[in-house]
């Protein structure tokens, strides 16, 4: 018995380390002898950038000025705001700015700035009824997506659209910079910084498999309406390569996001997240198969579905710990470091909780979280639980 909770535990410890760390050493192993070039050239075709919002009036008119700052010709930009039944000022601010912008420009010279165009849903209907709403309506050639916390760079924008000379690009990723902060926001930038290595890595090699969701482009050809309960942003990435094209990172399409520092709102977040993303992944299972999506099956299995499964491993390397640890010496030591993560972790999520103290124990906290945010997500998504409706992420600073 002894030796096959030995091996539970070290498949579980592996299995653990490699979906954290181990898979984006792998590929950055792999990616120096494996690439696949993208082409570019300074292209500048019509682009559609549409902006979902829900109670967004803290953030909304300095996004809109982010948007009209960009260093992409102006004629050949329009932005959509699609406001979900927004139960606050957003309206007003969006209408304030538009009225601002225009006193300021040069009325000789029409486009210098690019038009903005407003839509209201009738009723609070979730992120992807919004983007539906505002795919109808653009012109573009190319769509863009972004959130209204995230502040581009000002040529993020044209960076990411020169990866369209090359025919086989069908949707590019932005890239996040989120703002280091204590607590359980230090976990998240950590985990973002992972994150970010890992699809550029596999955007090097083949194909991303995801996008960033604070800010991408996909083809109009290839925007199709999004299902109302799936990650919107995976949802296109696995939508263009199940069409024959790739999705990319652009690296230097940059986006600056403030970190959420508040345990209870990064629980939530992450549990939404996942649902939406299994969900997402469901629509596409075809691409697991590697006699049909080859090493982007490998990808898809290792970077998500290994990475869903973290509580199991979690739990399996916790429970084999504490029926060795009756026999062999170390790893009673080892099941005391372990619950005294956990309990720094447990402790820090309490306090923040309770006092919004950032603290120390950023790492542990994000870990317990992230590792319960799973379990429950992994429940809500068998027990039928969907996220049509949203309550978007509250990213007050940069």
């Amino acid at each position: 018995m002894s030796s096959a909770m030995l091996y539970v535990f070290w498949v579980s410890i592996a299995a653990l380390a490699y979906s954290q760390f181990g898979y984006v050493a792998a590929l950055a192993a792999v990616s120096r002898f494996l690439r696949w070039p993208v082409q570019r050239e300074p292209i500048r075709p019509f682009v559609s950038l549409v902006l979902p919002v829900h109670n967004g009036d803290s953030q909304i008119s300095r996004k809109i000025g982010n948007l009209c700052a960009l260093n992409y010709p102006s004629d050949r930009l329009e932005i959509i705001v699609v406001d979900d039944c927004s139960t606050d000022s957003t309206l007003a601010r969006v209408a304030c700015a538009c009225s601002t912008r225009a006193s300021q420009l040069d009325i000789s010279e029409p486009c210098l700035a690019p038009p903005i165009r407003m839509v209201r849903l009738p009723r609070w209907s979730g992120k992807a009824a919004a983007l539906n709403v505002g795919l109808k309506i653009a012109k573009g050639d190319i769509i863009g997506f972004t959130d209204v916390a995230a502040i581009l760079d000002a040529h993020a924008l044209a960076a990411a659209v020169e990866r369209f000379a090359d025919p086989t690009v069908g949707c590019v990723s932005s890239e996040d910079e989120i703002e280091r902060a204590g607590g359980i926001a230090a976990g998240e930038c950590l985990y973002s910084r992972l994150e970010t290595l890992a699809r550029r890595y596999e955007s090097d090699i083949c194909c991303a498999t995801g996008c960033n969701g604070s800010f991408y482009l996909v083809r109009r050809e290839l925007c199709t309406p999004f299902p109302l309960d799936v990650a919107t942003d995976l949802f296109s990435a696995l939508h263009c390569v199940n069409k024959g094209y790739r999705a990319v990172v652009e690296p230097e399409a940059k986006v600056r996001l403030a970190a959420q520092p508040i345990a209870a709102h990064e629980f939530e977040r992450k549990v939404r997240t996942m649902v939406t993303g299994l969900r997402a992944l469901a629509y596409f299972a075809a691409l697991l198969n590697p006699f049909r999506a080859g090493l982007y099956s490998v990808f898809l299995a290792c970077h998500k579905l290994v990475r869903y499964l973290t509580p199991l491993f979690a739990a399996a390397a916790l429970t084999s710990t504490v029926y060795l640890a009756f026999s062999i010496p170390v790893f009673r030591w080892l099941f005391y470091f372990e619950a005294a993560l956990l309990c720094i972790g447990s402790a820090q999520i309490v306090i923040q909780t309770l006092t919004s103290k950032r603290g120390l124990a950023g790492l542990p906290a994000f870990l317990c979280a992230a590792t319960a945010a799973a379990a429950a997500a992994w429940y809500r998504y068998m027990t039928g639980e969907r996220y049509e409706t949203w309550q978007p992420t509250d990213r007050r600073t940069v």
